[in-house]
């Protein structure tokens, strides 16, 4: 499929998501992951759902998933280190924000 095509997937997600409709968005985000394993957007927004619905660990292994394939990621960094500062682990938020 041409990268163009696979595009409409994870924005649609992002607007289910915005709309409060979680699981159909994740099924989006999951479609687009199909199509490309690590596509950023859909990591990180499938991340972000998760992590809002309590699924921690799940939400971390995505991101850092994300970060594995893109380290430079805003997104996927910031994430992770929200998480990791929420649990207390600040010393290893630290590390993830420190220049590269």
């Amino acid at each position: 499929m041409p990268p163009i095509a696979r595009w409409p997937i994870p924005i649609w997600g992002q607007a289910l998501s915005e709309r409060g409709q979680e699981q159909q968005a994740l099924d989006q985000f999951n479609a687009a992951l199909h199509l490309e394993p690590n596509h950023e957007a859909a990591l990180n927004n499938k991340g972000t759902i998760l992590f809002s619905r309590g699924q921690t660990n799940d939400a971390i292994a995505l991101f850092q998933q994300l970060l594995t394939y893109k380290p430079d990621s805003d997104l996927g960094n910031n994430n992770l280190g929200s998480i990791l500062f929420q649990q207390g682990k600040r010393r290893r938020r630290l590390s993830i924000f420190a220049p590269r």
